[in-house]
């Protein structure tokens, strides 16, 4: 199973081109193009010259896109002229993803401030199929994600679209697309207590195409790196195996580097990376 390092806090320090040095150097096979930036050199003129420079150079250091993921939120409730916008970026972010090379983008859901009292899995159909259309003239499927909401008066997290089993395989069924599959955020099962593992079982091997990787307290979304949280990572190993897992092991660590002074990125990442080698070592051992 190849591994796949989320490109944003890098890119934000050194640069993306910089960023896919310093990720193949130390040893990632892929990573994951982060386009939440909109104001990036992706949603300029030029950007197709620039996605062709940057896949020629991964390939060149023997790197790849295996995944990207777009602009958030997708969609803000009631704020029509943003999304409007937001529409055009994140169509953008497909064609980007899929001259960077990336099989998969990750497309969040439909569920910022939407009332309680609107169908989750119509609205998000509806949106999902206005995108497939432009899946299939890039060449590259989308994937949905389980989602969390923030109550503010308690400072708890709720379920949200996708956050449980049953509606996270609700929706991908619902949808019924090649184009469109899921991505699976262990560290969003755990601040809503569910179960990564039983997420995956779930969803099985002809839905999960795709992974964010990261560990949090079950209370906070920390994006933390696996093991400095409580996530249970022997389950979570045993289920990608258990279901043949067939996908990357791509992290999303964000917040993991912050606190670090630059210089001290390069070593983060290699501890990134060892993780992530011993977690994709114990799938492969229970494979066998």
């Amino acid at each position: 199973m190849k591994l796949s390092i989320n490109s944003n806090d890098t890119a934000k320090v050194v640069g993306f081109e910089k960023a896919i040095e310093m990720f193949a150097e130390i040893g990632f096979d892929c990573y994951d193009a982060s386009f939440f930036d909109v104001q990036s050199e992706f949603f300029k003129d030029g950007y197709k010259e620039y996605c062709k420079a940057l896949r020629k150079k991964g390939e060149a250091l023997g790197i790849t896109c295996n995944q990207a993921h777009a602009p958030f939120p997708c969609v803000d409730w009631g704020k029509d002229d943003f999304n409007k916008v937001r529409f055009d970026e994140v169509v953008r972010s497909m064609e980007c993803a899929a001259l960077l090379g990336a099989d998969i983008i990750v497309v969040h859901p439909v569920h910022k401030n939407m009332p309680k009292s609107v169908d989750e899995y119509a609205v998000n159909k509806e949106f999902y199929e206005k995108l497939i259309p432009y899946a299939e003239k890039f060449g590259i499927r989308i994937a949905t994600e389980n989602m969390f909401k923030h109550d503010k008066h308690r400072n708890v997290k709720l379920t949200d679209v996708c956050n449980s089993p049953e509606k996270f395989v609700k929706m991908v069924d619902l949808i019924d697309s090649p184009w469109v599959t899921a991505c699976l955020d262990v560290g969003h099962c755990g601040v809503v207590g569910e179960d990564a593992a039983e997420m995956i079982y779930a969803l099985g091997h002809q839905r999960l195409k795709a992974l964010h990787i990261h560990d949090n307290n079950y209370l906070n979304d920390d994006h933390t790196v696996p093991f400095l949280g409580k996530m249970d990572w022997e389950s979570i190993c045993k289920a990608l195996a258990d279901i043949d897992y067939d996908g990357v092991f791509t992290y999303e660590t964000y917040p993991c580097s912050d606190h670090l002074p630059n210089e001290l990125l390069p070593e983060a990442l290699r501890f990134i990376h060892s993780v992530g080698r011993y977690l994709v070592g114990r799938v492969e051992n229970y494979r066998s």
